[in-house]
């Protein structure tokens, strides 16, 4: 017992000097290929300190350089993966075979399929390993249902073994299980399928990654916008699908959720934080900022936002995977976030969306789905998931080392004392700010509540009470608060939407007014209980899937950029155009988009992924 508590400090220890460590995965770079070679190039010396227990993150740079030196230590690292032992922890810190968000199956199959049947880098003696851990995985019954993280990893990962490295023959599909109903009887191409009887397993595990592929996209995951390891793990393991799949329909259907998944959460990142309202997701990471998403590798972000937001187990396997991200989105993500964009501090997005998995706490009880509704610049955003009880205001901690969140929000619920130890894992949206209705820049909260202020180590620059508002400044922004019967907000970019902090403050004082059912903007807005900004296209909910505007504070430029229209995702900009086709899974970037119904062979410009 007392080996195992002295073993147990030192874990901890040793994950408190890796944390202060700030974003290990980004290097410099303005391109993904820039960065990959910064990463490659490295060789590990980033992480050299905490050797072995951090060898996971160097290792697809000693794969993809093999020399005398790093081959025993790629051995050494298989060793750790393919362990049965975890009870050692320090020994095995993050390199264990650990189940659950710990990706260590996706990584283990990207090993086996990458380096050594595609390019032979490991010894057969490290291969076999692999493989007897990897057929136990394509097994399991851990592959049909379960949590998203863990259930499609193992199920990606069984599908490959049994094309790639060996058919396990004739499988049982289970029985559904009585309370949850899953794995539920499905067809695909023809082909019924149904509990209790036995199937070919390639056959069968291909056709239900297709069934699962096309349930993802169309209701989503409890896990949906999660920055803890959750959702990065449906990106993680869907990157593995695109690379190795031997069927070029799941390859393209990689390719397109890929495109999707990835869209869908960085399009509301800016300003250092994720915009309001997540899936399954932890209080603990929410207090210190930390996200799983890999920005650090697919976008050039500003290094102060990056070491504020990434976590430190950032899957460095990216880097060698051949999916990249298509320009356009990149540079829709990057436009509020890139040290190198164009646009100044009056650019601004709004995120018009649902989330149809994460229901529950709406203040619209009609509505089973999530709504979102983000207000997102360069140096704030407002909003969230399950708006009304999802949005929270973040804001950008300018100039100096960013430590932690710089939030805000009202709740009305008495909250536990040592919040950041508290964790909201399941299916509801995971909120901070309650009672919330929205319009931009600007909050009527039907309610009181306590104002909570997550600053991190960082403080605001100035502060104050006058006329019955509280003022505070962070930099650039400003934002004025009232709590009384009911509550209001107001955010605004100093330079951009008032000149000075005064002048906004002399703005609220002299213009905006909070009534018990309203409340008066200080542009003269009216914010009523069960308001909606539905924007030009909408007059009900709910939303659509995602819908993107785009624009700049007072130039009346407003444009859509991205429109839903059965399941039918269209992204425009500067005069190119990406379509994306749900419903039968074909794409093309940067051109005419041709209808479903056209004959079979593709026209010039139009590209359906081999």
């Amino acid at each position: 017992m007392r080996r195992n508590a002295i073993w147990m400090l030192m874990v901890l220890a040793l994950a408190q000097s890796l944390t202060a460590v700030g974003s290990w995965a980004q290097f410099a770079g303005a391109t993904f290929e820039e960065r990959k070679r910064a990463y490659i190039d490295d060789q590990g010396e980033r992480w050299s300190r905490w050797f072995p227990h951090s060898m996971r993150q160097p290792l697809w740079a000693w794969l993809e350089r093999p020399n005398e030196s790093n081959r025993s230590r790629i051995s050494e690292e298989i060793g750790y993966l393919a362990s049965e032992n975890c009870n050692d922890a320090l020994q095995n810190w993050e390199n264990c075979w650990w189940t659950g968000d710990h990706p260590t199956t996706i990584v283990a199959s990207r090993i086996l399929l990458q380096y050594y049947y595609s390019k032979k880098v490991i010894s057969d003696a490290d291969a076999q390993k692999l493989k007897t851990r990897l057929r136990g995985v394509a097994t399991s019954p851990g592959l049909w249902c379960g949590v998203a993280n863990y259930q499609l990893r193992y199920l990606v990962t069984a599908y490959l073994y049994t094309t790639r490295v060996e058919n396990l023959g004739q499988v049982t599909y289970p029985n559904p299980d009585p309370e949850y109903r899953c794995p539920p009887p499905f067809t695909h191409d023809g082909r019924r399928y149904e509990g209790g009887k036995s199937y070919d397993a390639r056959t069968l595990y291909a056709d239900y990654l297709h069934f699962t592929i096309d349930e993802v996209l169309r209701k989503g995951t409890e896990e949906d916008l999660a920055p803890a390891e959750y959702y990065a793990a449906q990106v993680h393991a869907f990157a593995l699908l695109y690379d190795f799949s031997p069927d070029p329909a799941l390859k393209n259907k990689a390719k397109m959720l890929l495109d999707w998944l990835m869209f869908n959460y960085a399009v509301g990142f800016s300003a250092n934080h994720l915009a309001g309202g997540h899936g399954r997701h932890y209080r603990a990471y929410e207090c210190s900022s930390q996200d799983s998403f890999p920005f650090s590798i697919f976008y050039n972000i500003a290094p102060e936002a990056i070491d504020h937001i990434t976590r430190k187990i950032i899957l460095t396997e990216f880097y060698v995977t051949s999916y990249r991200h298509p320009q356009m989105l990149v540079d829709i993500v990057e436009a509020a976030n890139s040290p190198n964009s164009a646009e100044g501090d009056d650019y601004y997005r709004i995120i018009r969306g649902h989330v149809p998995t994460l229901g529950g706490k709406n203040w619209y009880s009609a509505l089973p789905q999530a709504m979102r509704y983000d207000y997102v610049t360069k140096n704030y955003n407002l909003g969230g998931t399950n708006f009304g009880t999802g949005w929270e205001l973040n804001i950008s901690m300018q100039g100096g080392p960013v430590n932690g969140p710089f939030k805000i929000f009202i709740n009305d619920q008495t909250l536990p004392g040592d919040i950041c130890s508290w964790s909201t894992p399941g299916n509801d949206a995971f909120v901070l700010g309650n009672n919330g209705y929205q319009h931009r820049n600007a909050l009527f909260i039907d309610g009181n509540g306590t104002l909570y202020q997550w600053l991190g180590r960082s403080a605001w620059d100035e502060q104050s009470s006058e006329s019955g508002w509280q003022f505070f400044r962070k930099g650039k922004v400003a934002v004025a608060i009232m709590i009384r019967s009911s509550s209001a907000l107001e955010v605004c970019t100093i330079g951009v939407d008032y000149s000075s902090y005064d002048d906004f403050k002399s703005a609220i004082k002299t213009r905006a007014a909070l009534a018990g059912d309203h409340f008066k903007t200080s542009k003269g807005v009216r914010i009523y209980k069960g308001y909606v900004d539905y924007g030009p296209d909408f007059t009900k909910l709910p939303f659509d899937r995602l819908e993107v505007w785009e624009g700049h504070v007072g130039r009346n430029d407003e444009n859509k950029i991205v429109d839903w229209n059965s399941n039918v995702m269209t992204v425009s900009r500067y005069g190119k155009k990406n379509v994306y086709d749900f419903n039968n899974w074909v794409y093309n970037e940067d051109g005419t988009y041709v209808p479903p119904d056209s004959p079979p062979a593709p026209p010039n410009g139009f590209r359906i992924t081999q």
